[in-house]
């Protein structure tokens, strides 16, 4: 287990480094989780606001590991290697519109409320 928790700093360490999608993706993570945590709504909205926002960094440390390994094998154009990176980021972006579809069904009413609420 030690072992694995060792791997698993390097490739964080090395993924936020010199992966600038994860990067990205971690710091808007962050902040959507901070986000999350101010809302008035219930553990189980903040749970699956969690988990599918986190998802998205998941499967974008996924698609960057398709990618690296395939540049490893060989960094000459083939129609596979497209293929796997495309599907890589499909998977991303499912991952993104999942997430965005949970915000927009659990915050939108919020976000109605407050200006339906301020116009008043």
């Amino acid at each position: 287990m030690v072992n694995a928790l060792g791997h698993q700093y390097a490739g964080a360490k090395h993924a936020l480094a010199h992966d600038s999608a994860i990067r990205q993706v971690a710091v808007a993570v962050a902040l959507l989780l901070i986000v999350s945590a101010l809302l008035h709504i219930s553990v189980v909205e903040h749970l699956l606001l969690a988990v599918v926002t986190a998802q998205v960094l998941l499967l974008e440390v996924v698609n960057s590991a398709i990618e690296a390994t395939v540049d490893r094998i060989s960094e000459e154009r083939h129609p596979l290697a497209k293929e796997a990176k495309d599907l890589g980021s499909v998977a991303v972006a499912i991952a993104v519109l999942l997430a965005s579809l949970c915000w927009l069904v659990i915050c939108g009413p919020l976000v109605i409320s407050l200006f339906s609420g301020a116009g008043a």
